[in-house]
């Protein structure tokens, strides 16, 4: 179900116990009923650009939810059920009001993937329990002043977005995460690369674009499995010597 432009969630639908999608994009909800925690086979949920400000504590009900999408909401919280998600592998929210996480954000032992963009307020809150969250595969974030330290613990972390960022300097925790393979550094206000860059030998994809960074031949050099580099929005091939 999509694109209704409804300002209230169908009743009608609240006997649908075996549905695994329900995609509810571009509505003007600014509720969802306690019983939406009923739908015991859903793993897909898109409320992407809607009214939302707060989501019911039965949304903890969801076990086999996998997917869940927030986008362009007025949540200024996720309640503490959030944590009892124990299959979420994908969470995606922007553009909304969320002030920060939930203590129980760290119970997603599941999470592979982490997008959290744009307009995110000041003091935005990520709980210590963020560092258990070692299953995460893939990282967004954007418009923050810093890299969150729990990112320093995700060893298995293979894709890290922090573009859009005012970093001005990079965490040398960065160059702990052995296993990346992109790293996407457009737009971080950043003037040099860090030498730890060097030591990211599994990466492949690197993006430095519109940044004002001058030096850096040097350093890609050491990186024997990187294919793509993008430098002020032109791309350098493996071996650094031409462009496309």
């Amino acid at each position: 179900m999509s694109y209704l432009y409804i300002g209230e969630f169908p009743q009608d639908i609240s006997d649908l116990c075996w549905l695994e999608e329900l995609d509810l994009t571009y509505n003007n909800l600014r509720q969802l009923p306690e019983w939406i925690g009923n739908f015991s086979e859903l793993t897909v949920l898109h409320l992407d650009c809607n009214e939302l400000i707060s989501l019911p504590d039965s949304i903890g009900n969801l076990s086999k939810l996998k997917k869940i999408s927030l986008d362009n909401n007025r949540l200024h919280t996720l309640p503490e059920s959030f944590g009892n998600l124990s299959s979420l592998k994908f969470f995606y929210i922007s553009e909304t009001r969320l002030k920060g996480l939930p203590e129980s954000f760290g119970n997603l032992k599941s999470l592979r993937e982490l997008t959290i963009q744009e307009s995110m307020p000041k003091g935005f809150y990520f709980p210590k329990t963020m560092k258990n969250l070692q299953s995460i595969k893939s990282v967004s974030l954007s418009a923050f002043a810093k890299v969150p330290d729990f990112v320093g613990e995700l060893k298995e972390l293979i894709d890290l977005d922090i573009s859009h960022n005012k970093l001005y300097v990079l965490p040398d925790f960065i160059g702990n995460l052995k296993k990346l393979k992109t790293l996407n550094l457009h737009s971080t206000w950043n003037k040099e690369l860090p030498k730890w860059v060097g030591d990211l030998k599994n990466l492949v994809e690197l993006d430095i674009s519109n940044n004002d960074i001058r030096v850096y031949p040097e350093m890609v050099k050491k990186l024997p499995r990187l294919k793509r580099f993008y430098d002020c929005y032109n791309i350098y091939n493996a071996d650094n010597e031409g462009r496309h």
